[in-house]
């Protein structure tokens, strides 16, 4: 009987179920990602903010992805020896600082919506605003 060799586990099984349903969820590859993102390109990434915000949060820890990224230096170690969860998530955990290219990600997607929020919330002011100079009845309650 021919047995298979067993997968390399690097990430906690947790971790590594989450980052899968968020990565599978996602549908994009984790090359083209960690390109867009090596290069800081938010307009080459097909990600929404919400999809990158879900990716920050299940992200292995700093820690985790360095073991992940140095596991195929020692004799004996090879990539390809992984679980396709870790397989996948090599490329994006070669990235310097990855959170937080995600986060700017994030703000980059949703700055064009906060933006026009806060247009409408000022407007919304003004038009208070003028309201209230406008008054008659406030103008005749402070001359009292």
């Amino acid at each position: 009987a021919r047995t298979t060799p067993r997968a390399v586990e690097l990430l906690p099984r947790d971790v590594a179920q989450n980052v899968a349903i968020v990565l599978k969820k996602l549908r994009t590859d984790t090359v083209d990602l960690a390109d867009a993102l090596g290069r800081l390109d938010p307009s080459a990434c097909e990600l929404a903010a919400e999809e990158a915000e879900r990716l920050v949060k299940v992200l292995p820890s700093p820690e985790e992805l360095h073991r992940l990224v140095s596991f195929g230096s020692a004799p004996g170690e090879n990539p390809a020896q992984l679980r396709d969860i870790e397989k996948q998530l090599l490329p994006l955990a070669h990235l310097s600082r990855l959170a937080q290219r995600l986060q700017l990600l994030v703000l980059d997607k949703s700055l064009s919506e906060r933006f026009q929020d806060a247009l409408k919330q000022m407007s919304i002011l003004q038009e208070a605003c003028g309201a209230v100079r406008r008054s008659q009845l406030l103008r005749d309650l402070l001359q009292v």
